[in-house]
């Protein structure tokens, strides 16, 4: 089990509801689930590694 430290998942609700779940250190909900199975579920997984990538994510949440 690992972090992504710039991953995150879009869903229409609370993860907790549709995916297993782990409560990782400092409190963070993480998904047991791989890329493939988040996208079978029809989630939108994001990879915010640089700096274009949340510039993108801002402009997409403007």
């Amino acid at each position: 089990l690992s972090i992504h430290p710039g991953g995150a998942v879009i869903a229409p609700q609370c993860l907790t509801e549709i995916t297993p779940t782990h409560l990782a250190s400092k409190g963070i909900v993480i998904t047991q689930m791989d890329l493939a199975s988040i996208e079978r579920l029809g989630l939108v997984k994001i990879d915010l590694l640089g700096i274009r990538g949340l510039s993108v994510l801002g402009d997409a949440v403007s």
